[in-house]
């Protein structure tokens, strides 16, 4: 196999590649990448801290633009291998959750069928987890975090209905209060979420005034 420098540089010069036009990510995907970045990103891999950020960077520029592109993407298991990165015990570093979270959320806009297998995933929980306070996550991850959230509640009633319940609104009140500590990115989108689940009912109401939403 290759060395861990050959897979890092490999994976770098993907992320690099498919920052380009449509064209040329679609000519990247049709060369199979994309199976070989969700390879590099499952756990036992033994891939290096950089080649994981890399590739994932990668995946994250893929996942941008043709939803063609986006519907294969999902089809590799790449939902799965990234929503497992920002989970505590995956030993991620702090860039490759940050890009695990971006390319989550750029999956997260389009079909209504891959926002509820991105949700299916453990996708809704993992992104709550990370905007808690005391989550450790970076700034930027939490504004990719807070973003993917946004994209899922934009879906259906069922999906705006499981971020409720995995306490996404107790969560995400608090990022708006001022001593916060978050980035106004991440602020605009909680904002957005919490908008998108105010359409529920009148319990989540009742919740977000609890939370001190009102307040805010």
């Amino acid at each position: 196999g290759a060395s861990a420098g050959t897979q890092e540089q490999a994976a770098w010069a993907l992320a690099g590649l498919a920052s380009g036009s449509e064209d040329l990510r679609d000519r990247i995907a049709s060369a199979g990448a994309i199976e070989v970045l969700v390879a590099l990103l499952k756990p036992g891999a033994g891939a290096s801290a950089g080649t994981q950020e890399q590739a994932a960077v990668a995946l994250k520029n893929l996942a941008a633009g043709s939803e063609e592109r986006k519907a294969r993407i999902a089809s590799t298991g790449a939902i799965e291998v990234l929503v497992a990165l920002l989970k505590p015990g995956a030993g991620a570093s702090a860039g490759a959750q940050e890009q695990a979270a971006w390319a989550l959320k750029n999956l997260a806009y389009g079909s209504e069928e891959r926002k509820a297998k991105i949700a299916s995933a453990g996708a809704i929980e993992a992104l709550v987890a990370l905007l808690k306070p005391g989550a450790g996550a970076s700034a930027g991850t939490q504004e990719q975090a807070a973003w993917a959230l946004a994209g899922l509640a934009s879906g259906s009633e069922d999906l705006r209905d499981r971020i409720a319940s995995a306490g996404a609104i107790e969560v995400l009140v608090p990022l708006l209060k001022p001593g916060a500590g978050a980035s106004a990115g991440t602020q605009l989108q909680a904002a957005w979420v919490l908008k998108n689940l105010s359409r529920l009912n009148a319990d989540i109401g009742d919740r977000m005034e609890s939370a001190g939403a009102i307040e805010v």
